[in-house]
């Protein structure tokens, strides 16, 4: 994204809606991705926040208030919220390689060049 000149604000977790768990990362595994964005990159690029959308609103990591196995309670507002994550074993990380999309510099695109 910052080759790009892209300035993200906000970085949005992606809904618990059924069927989707082989699209979704565990929240320990988000946890660690914004731990390596907040301390290995940019200042501009680690003031970008983590946020999910839920019946209370938006929330973050600091809205945490518990963390029994895989249901994780946020509060805001005087509200709270259940966020189911997934079960151990469903979120198993790929190869970096099959995952980094690379053009080779003699490959030509779909036109020719």
């Amino acid at each position: 994204m910052d080759e790009l000149h892209i300035r993200p604000l906000s970085i949005f977790i992606p809904d618990p809606i059924s069927y989707s768990a082989s699209f979704r990362l565990s929240f320990k595994r988000i946890i660690k991705i914004m731990d390596e964005i907040n301390w290995n990159t940019p200042s501009w690029i680690n003031s970008t926040r983590f946020t999910m959308d839920t019946t209370i609103g938006k929330v973050r990591r600091e809205n945490i208030i518990d963390w029994n196995g895989n249901c994780i309670t946020f509060a805001r507002d005087g509200k709270t919220v259940k966020y189911y994550d997934l079960d151990e074993g469903i979120d198993i990380p790929s190869d970096i390689n099959t995952l980094l999309w690379k053009e080779s510099k003699n490959k030509k695109n779909d036109f020719g060049n």
